[in-house]
């Protein structure tokens, strides 16, 4: 009688330990699934506001360059600027293009976590570089309307004025786009895999 009792009662203890395994891989394999989740979501995101910013960029500067292409008939430094937007803007396209390709390609639900982690690191090396190209970008870009609109020619407080404004748009748009949206989607998708690397590994 008492072998019986100890056979039922090691029985219903193995029965729960299994069940309690099973619980276990479940909840671990939600937890991976919702992290899985998460940085596809955040994957798209970027990706939508990278379209939208080269939609965007379509609208403003094709318009600009037929403008001052028109304006100018191609001569002086209205040739020069057309010249500038029209090369520029496909470069622009060309990279936007590139980077884009890449972020569409990472699959976190189809791809190892190293390698997730791997093309996301290469993905935010490309927009440090983009950063930089575009604040040099910029300092052309400001640089030749100085020459274009000869605002040499004007009293020191208006070249000073333009100094300021070159300096507050450029760290402005720096701010605004890459440290209030890109990255933050890039923060997002990094604590994602960070949090996934620890549970597979464990």
């Amino acid at each position: 009688m008492e072998l019986e009792d100890l056979k039922k009662s090691w029985h219903t203890l193995d029965d729960k330990l299994q069940q309690t395994h099973v619980t276990d891989e479940q909840q671990l394999s939600q937890l991976i699934a919702g992290r899985r989740a998460n940085t596809r979501r955040s994957i798209g995101r970027l990706a939508s506001w990278q379209r939208i910013g080269m939609w965007i960029s379509a609208l403003i500067v094709i318009p600009i360059c037929l403008d001052t292409a028109i304006s100018s008939q191609w001569r002086g430094s209205g040739a020069v600027m057309a010249l500038f937007y029209a090369v520029t803007f496909v470069l622009g396209m060309v990279w936007d293009y590139l980077t884009l390709r890449l972020l569409v390609r990472i699959k976190p639900d189809e791809m190892s976590v190293i390698e997730v982690a791997t093309r996301m690191a290469r993905y935010r090396r490309y927009i440090r570089s983009e950063i930089y190209v575009g604040c040099a970008w910029l300092l052309l870009f400001f640089g030749l309307e100085y020459w274009h609109m000869r605002i040499y020619d004007k009293p020191w407080g208006g070249q000073l004025l333009f100094l300021l404004c070159l300096v507050g748009v450029t760290v402005g748009l720096v701010y605004l786009l890459y440290k209030k949206f890109v990255y933050k989607h890039l923060d997002t998708i990094d604590k994602n895999i960070d949090e996934l690397k620890d549970v597979c590994t464990d």
